[in-house]
């Protein structure tokens, strides 16, 4: 509701969106009378459809396909492949940007997770200012879990609630949820909106991609975890507009180890302040305050400071506190209770950066060989060298750890990075069944 009545949004020779005190329903037919909204008829859906489909033609996709430059990319190739089908993406999240759907950007709350919405928010921006929409009704919503379980459902439900539109509302999840716990609320979700899921994590045995209308994974797309979410997000949304993103796409594939990451002082900066920013107490996590913070200097400058301080205060503790282990086949295994470094009271880094940035630093000092596992009350985070990765399997050893309990146990991620989650009871019996699992002990 605004001052002028009900916002409306109206689909024409282009977007058009307005205040009127004038109740109007859907396929309602209206005229401009000096300002004043009159209604005329009603329109057929046919005759929706294709001023629609004219407004979606002005925003080329196809073309903004070609015009993506992937020249001096490592990931061309596979690039090439998934646009077609990002395009699919990409059409279905502007039908309710155009016309002013409700929409929802779920994102995970890391530095991959948050380039992927940025990019996107970009996109909107873009959007916004070339079609003259004054507000879209897209709510930003960073996600802590990696499932889309039944709370995200609830909450999602009652946004889109109020909302009368011809075009469905659409969820959009990037970098989580493909996991097991997230299947039934997806499934749930799909009866009142078109879910789009972009993700990078290896689809369980069995995952059913039918449970969201459009589910896109590198895996399925002819590459794999390195080609990640937020890669996949950023060209999503140049799809969409003529939007630069090549800052987003470098930092995401730094902020999840990607072998296409360049060796780029800018990037790794980025990369650092952004999984910073999702988890800062003073700062904004939603993409509007992220991106604020990327394109300022000073903002920006200030932020590394603060991140890269504290997580090497974070990293010499870790040092002093981890544990060593060898496998018996002469694996070197690292645990961190993180509880020491919660200790320090700082606000970064968080468990997940923490045990990457541990796993690079002990890495350096085994020539790789190295397993890094870093817990506390509630959650674990694994990173695998990537030179014993194929020996120690992490996701199927997650797996068998999963069917072995009888009480909850979360667990997923990728080959040489994964998390598990279970209530602090359990803690110490979950980190010996992993240790047992990489062969530390006797079984």
């Amino acid at each position: 509701m605004h001052d002028g009545g009900m916002l409306y949004s109206i689909v024409g020779n282009a977007p058009l969106q307005l205040s009127s005190v004038l109740e109007l329903e859907l396929y309602d037919k209206v005229e401009m009378d000096d300002g004043a909204v009159l209604k005329s008829s009603k329109a057929s859906e046919k005759e929706y459809g294709a001023l629609l489909q004219k407004q979606i033609g002005a925003l080329h996709i196809g073309a903004n396909a070609k015009r993506i430059d992937l020249n001096d990319k490592p990931y061309r190739k596979q690039a090439e492949a998934i646009l077609p089908r990002l395009a699919e993406a990409a059409t279905a999240f502007a039908r309710a940007i155009l016309t002013g759907a409700p929409v929802i950007v779920r994102f995970h709350n890391d530095g991959d997770g948050a380039s992927g919405a940025i990019a996107l928010y970009r996109a909107v921006a873009c959007l916004q200012e070339r079609f003259g929409i004054s507000e879209s009704a897209v709510a930003w919503r960073m996600n802590k879990r990696i499932a889309y379980s039944g709370e995200e459902l609830d909450r999602d439900r009652m946004f889109f609630s109020p909302w009368k539109s011809i075009e469905k509302p659409v969820l959009l999840i990037t970098d989580f949820g493909t996991s097991p716990e997230s299947v039934q609320s997806l499934e749930a979700m799909q009866k009142i909106a078109t879910v789009i899921v972009l993700d990078h994590h290896p689809p369980y045995p069995g995952f059913p991609r039918q449970a969201a209308s459009l589910y896109l994974n590198s895996w399925d797309l002819g590459a794999d975890s390195d080609f990640t979410a937020g890669l996949l997000s950023c060209l999503a949304a140049e799809l969409l507009c003529k939007v630069d993103v090549e800052d987003l796409k470098d930092a995401s594939l730094i902020c999840d180890y990607s072998v296409y990451a360049r060796d780029d002082a800018t990037a790794k900066k980025n990369a650092l302040i952004l999984d910073f920013l999702t988890v800062s107490r003073s700062g904004s996590v939603k993409p509007a305050g992220m991106n604020a913070v990327l394109v300022d200097k000073e903002r920006r400058d200030e932020a590394f400071v603060r991140a890269s301080g504290m997580q090497e205060e974070a990293l010499t503790e870790s040092m002093k506190r981890i544990k060593s282990y060898k496998s018996r086949t002469g694996i070197n295994v690292f645990v961190l209770d993180f509880g020491h470094i919660s200790a320090l009271n700082l606000e970064f880094p968080p468990l997940g950066r923490l045990s990457s940035v541990l796993q690079k630093r002990i890495e350096s000092l085994n020539n790789q060989n190295t397993v890094t596992i870093v817990h506390s009350r509630y959650n674990i985070s694994i990173r695998v060298s990537s030179d014993v990765s194929d020996r120690v399997k992490l996701l199927e050893a997650i797996a068998r750890i999963k069917k072995s309990v009888d009480y909850e146990l979360a667990g997923g991620g990728h080959v040489r990075a994964a998390g598990m989650s279970t209530d602090s009871t359990h803690m110490e019996e979950i980190i010996g069944r992993l240790l047992l699992e990489l062969g530390v002990g006797s079984r």
